[in-house]
């Protein structure tokens, strides 16, 4: 006897249902979205733009931008700048340092006094360059002010810490006196840490390190970095769903804005404490080479003092990053026993500027931290 045909019933069956589900789940998401632009006035069911593509155009009435393309570091503080971050003017001399008075202004005695001396170089990232702050709040300013001793202040908005550390070799082989250090301030946050991880940030590329097993431990990846931005949209997931403003609400709810803008790409790089820990090996070296004393200080963000349990794990890595700087023989300054003693953790929002940085107070106290630190 043959054997019987199996029979596709089941099989039929099994592709019906999956198409039912396939459909039910379209007819909701589409109810979602039709119920969403039937009930939100910045919305209408008769325009369907791109909401990743509007989010990420530039603006062509904004300032030009104080940054500028550079093939080592991604971008740097493009020449003799000016920019307006919060209604605030922020300065960039010519040689792309933040100007720490305003401009015309006539210098202070201390000033005066303290430019006849070697400087100190202070580098960083926002927090360093005072974003959104007035010319003479960010700590580098406060610390000209508190020392009397002259304070570069090479602070560059959105950086890494390899980017810190790079821009910090670049510019002690270039600087001369009268700019010539006597000593460098590396002060770095949380997500420093975390920017490691990326090859692009904010929609441009930057360079990265990889961790090795040989030579110094690390290897630079990226360079000569790509001069064209970062352009997150050209996923194909994100042609697509970025029309969809339901899609668009709801990442913006989960605080999943990065990943759903595309602005920043991972390079691959998942350790990257080890990457942090190795940057200050190789800052120690560097430091050591141009016979220079180091500090490296940490800075909490708003989201540390504002809620304590991300301020625990903030710690700990911060707390890593200075043990390794430690030992490779920088001094270090944690500044947080001090802003809390200030009431940073009873009072958040008395210290918050605009949801991440510092304001004018707790600048002012990270200066006096560093300046009692530097006695």
């Amino acid at each position: 006897m043959g054997s019987r045909p199996r029979s596709r019933r089941p099989a039929r069956r099994w592709l019906a249902n999956a198409g039912l589900v396939v459909a039910s789940i379209v007819i909701c998401l589409l109810a979602g979205e039709i119920g969403l632009r039937l009930t939100r006035e910045n919305v209408s069911l008769w325009r369907w733009p791109n909401f990743i593509a509007e989010a990420t155009k530039p603006d062509p009435a904004a300032m030009p931008e104080a940054v500028r393309y550079d093939p080592e570091l991604g971008w740097e503080p493009r020449p003799g700048a000016v920019d307006e971050v919060y209604r605030r003017r922020i300065d960039f001399s010519f040689e792309g340092f933040r100007i720490a008075r305003p401009p015309n202004a006539l210098p202070s005695e201390s000033s005066k006094g303290s430019s006849r001396e070697v400087p100190i170089l202070a580098v960083g990232d926002s927090f360093t360059e005072g974003w959104g702050l007035e010319v003479d709040q960010p700590w580098p300013a406060r610390l000209e002010a508190e020392t009397g001793r002259a304070v570069i202040n090479a602070g560059v908005r959105s950086y890494g810490l390899d980017q810190i550390v790079l821009r910090t070799e670049r510019l002690l082989g270039l600087l001369k006196p009268p700019l010539k250090p006597s000593l460098v301030i590396l002060a770095f946050i949380e997500e420093d840490i975390d920017r490691l991880g990326d090859a692009a940030h904010s929609r441009r590329y930057k360079p990265w390190f990889a961790p090795t097993d040989s030579g110094d431990g690390l290897a630079l990846h990226g360079v000569p970095v790509p001069p064209t931005p970062y352009d997150g949209p050209t996923h194909l997931w994100r042609r697509v769903l970025g029309y969809s403003y339901l899609a668009d609400s709801v990442m913006r709810h989960l605080d999943l804005f990065d990943l759903w803008l595309g602005v920043n790409l991972p390079n691959g790089v998942s350790d990257t404490d080890l990457v942090a820990c190795r940057l200050m090996q190789r800052f120690a070296r560097d430091l050591k080479r141009h016979d220079l004393p180091g500090l490296v200080v940490a800075l909490p963000e708003y989201r540390e003092w504002a809620m304590p349990a991300l301020h625990v794990v903030a710690h700990r890595r911060n707390e890593a990053v200075l043990k390794c700087a430690r030992d490779a023989g920088l001094r270090t300054l944690d500044v947080w026993g001090d802003l809390e003693k200030a009431g940073i953790v009873r009072s958040p929002e008395d210290f918050n500027n605009d949801g991440m940085h510092l304001n004018a107070r707790g600048q002012a106290i990270v200066a006096k931290s560093i300046a009692a630190a530097l006695q």
